[in-house]
């Protein structure tokens, strides 16, 4: 269950995702409808979704990157199976997100740096090939965010079906099924 509000008055709730019986054919995520000026919500794996009220054509996941990009993502409010990975989204770049991976995994203690290379060496790996691999991932999950590919809701600014404004706001309201 998802609830989305904004400034202007507007709220609504929903039931996300899928159920027990339906989850492999149904994923219900929420979409603007351009024609109604209404958030509706629609079966994501339907390769041509229509609106439910107007049956227009005219209708955008707010999974879409135009709803969200160039804000900070930090949390997911609503995620569909597969996800970003919520540090990624933190990192402020691919090199920063590697330096905190790999501090992370080295830790502070003589012992704790020994383990960490002889894991490295394990792996046939070395630091750089290490970071390599983190960069990689960095930019191959925001790739994906940037096409819509993930069914994710952040803790982050959309907009409005009523109001326009990019002031509209999903906040997790509970599990159904």
């Amino acid at each position: 269950m998802v609830s989305a509000s904004c400034k202007c008055g507007y709220k609504t709730s929903m039931a996300l995702g899928g159920g027990f019986d339906d989850f492999t054919e149904r994923n219900a995520f929420p979409y603007l409808c351009e024609a109604c000026s209404e958030l509706v919500v629609l079966n994501a794996m339907d390769p041509e979704p229509r609106c439910n009220q107007c049956q227009g054509a005219a209708v955008t996941p707010y999974s879409d990157p135009s709803m969200f990009l160039g804000q900070p993502l930090h949390h997911t409010v609503y995620e569909w199976h597969e996800h970003p990975n919520s540090s990624i989204l933190r990192a402020p770049s691919a090199e920063a997100f590697a330096d905190d991976i790999i501090q992370m995994e080295r830790g502070d203690t003589d012992d704790s740096r020994a383990q960490f290379e002889a894991i490295l060496s394990d792996l046939e790996l070395d630091l750089n090939g290490l970071r390599a691999e983190l960069v990689a991932n960095y930019e191959a999950t925001w790739e994906k965010v940037r096409a819509g590919e993930y069914y994710t809701l952040y803790d982050c600014a959309y907009p409005c079906p009523k109001c326009e404004q990019r002031t509209l706001h999903f906040k997790s309201a509970g599990c159904w099924d």
